[in-house]
């Protein structure tokens, strides 16, 4: 008889562990847990680390290399403030001289050679402050999100011609092109364009080719006279660009110029204005 009741308790035992095993494997089929040797939760969290690093890897449309970001970094952010405010305070003295010339020329009153210096330093004065205009809007936009292809009816996101064209229609209500192939040609056909940025002039647009590397060796024995237009800045005086090329660089950034790609890079340059 104990024997009997002994293996009835066993049969009982193994029927409630199989019905548990279903239980389980029904619960993770509800909650929609992936099945694993590992069971339902650790499989689960696998599967979203998988994803999570799907979305991490997701790279940019910029034309533009990591090498260069590195280069640039120190350049970037950091940058930003006190660049700003030592170009324009260089700007001032220039304006200023300016001043000076216009009054000196109002002065003089018959005198025409004093009458034509204040004309010139009046028109002078004109388009350094709509320069001024350009870059304050421009600078305001630091730190805005760069998506290639942007859309150009918002300033949530920019490209580099989308920046350029958005800065300079916002400040001054000039409608240039969209993309900086064109910007380029606009501004060749309103004047004489530079090839050394050692020659610009604050607020003129920058126009550079693709990036061939980080070295000036990259770059040697390319006719840049004929070479493709990529992408656009603005240059703000004492060797500094601002501009957009890409998502891990930050967005709208300044960056400097001499010594690394940019220089390199760099095709021509003219003013807008």
């Amino acid at each position: 008889m104990i024997k009997r009741l002994g293996l009835l308790l066993l049969a009982c035992g193994m029927a409630a562990g199989a019905f548990g095993g279903h239980a389980v494997k029904a619960s993770a089929a509800v909650k929609g847990w992936p099945l694993s040797k590992t069971g339902p939760k650790s499989s689960y969290n696998n599967h979203e680390k998988t994803r999570n690093q799907t979305d991490s890897d997701y790279g940019d449309n910029a034309d533009f290399s990591a090498n260069d970001n590195a280069a640039n970094g120190a350049n970037g952010a950091g940058a930003n403030g006190s660049v700003s405010g030592d170009t324009q305070q260089s700007e001032g003295g220039s304006g200023g001289t300016q001043s000076d010339n216009a009054s000196n020329g109002a002065q003089s009153g018959s005198d025409s050679s004093g009458t034509q210096q204040a004309d010139a330093g009046s028109g002078g004065q004109t388009a350094s402050g709509d320069i001024e205009k350009v870059i304050a809007v421009g600078m305001k936009y630091l730190g805005t999100p760069y998506e290639f292809g942007s859309d150009r009816s918002n300033d949530k996101t920019f490209d580099c011609s989308d920046f350029t064209k958005w800065i300079f229609r916002e400040a001054l209500n000039i409608d240039l092109p969209s993309d900086s192939r064109k910007q380029g040609e606009y501004v060749k056909e309103r004047g004489d364009v530079v090839t050394d940025w050692h020659q610009l002039k604050r607020g003129d647009l920058m126009f550079f080719m693709s990036y061939r590397g980080s070295k000036e060796s990259d770059y040697s024995g390319i006719d840049k006279s004929s070479a493709r237009i990529t992408h656009v800045g603005l240059y703000l005086g004492d060797g500094k660009v601002l501009q957009t090329y890409s998502v891990k660089s930050g967005g709208v950034r300044i960056d400097s110029i001499e010594g690394t790609a940019w220089e390199y890079r760099f095709l021509f340059g003219g003013s807008v204005v």
